[in-house]
C-alpha cells in the first residue's frame, strides 16, 4: 500500500507562486512520487488559498485544476472534524485553529506523513513532519 502524504496550504502556497519555495517543492513532490507516495490534502487547504483569486480568476481555476490533478484525494472539511480540531486546541503548544484543523484532517485522512513549511505542524503532527527544504 502507498503511504499517504498531506499537503498542507504552505505547500500550495509555494507552488502558486513563481519563486525559490517552488522549485524546491516540485523537486520535492516528483522525489515523493517517484517513491511511491500519494498525495493527500483537503478542502480546508484549498479554502485557505483565496487570496490566490485576486491574481487572476484564470490563474485560480488552474490552481485548483493542478491540485485535483496532483491529489489522489481531497479530504471534506465536515463540522465533526472541527470538533476533532477542539481537540487538538489543547496542545501544551498551542496550536492556532487552521493548525488544529489541519492536524486533525491528517488524522482522519490516516496520512504517514505531512508535507509543510509550518513548524507548528510538523511538531505537532503525530506522524513524520516533512520539510521540502530538506
Amino acid at each position: 500500500m502507498n503511504k499517504r502524504l498531506y499537503l498542507d496550504t504552505t505547500i500550495w502556497l509555494s507552488l502558486a507562486f513563481d519563486n525559490e519555495r517552488r522549485s524546491l517543492v516540485q523537486q520535492f513532490l516528483r522525489q515523493k512520487l517517484e517513491d511511491g507516495w500519494i498525495f493527500i490534502s483537503s478542502s480546508f487547504a484549498v479554502s485557505e488559498l483565496v487570496a490566490i483569486e485576486a491574481e487572476s480568476t484564470k490563474h485560480w481555476f488552474d490552481f485548483l485544476e493542478l491540485i485535483q490533478d496532483i491529489c489522489t484525494e481531497i479530504l471534506p472539511l465536515e463540522f465533526s472534524n472541527f470538533d476533532k480540531a477542539a481537540k487538538e486546541l489543547l496542545s501544551p503548544l498551542q496550536p492556532t485553529v487552521s493548525t488544529s484543523v489541519h492536524l486533525a484532517l491528517i488524522k482522519i485522512g490516516r496520512c504517514d506523513a505531512v508535507a509543510s513549511f509550518s513548524p507548528t505542524i510538523r511538531q505537532l503532527a503525530t506522524v513524520t513532519g516533512f520539510d521540502p527544504l530538506h
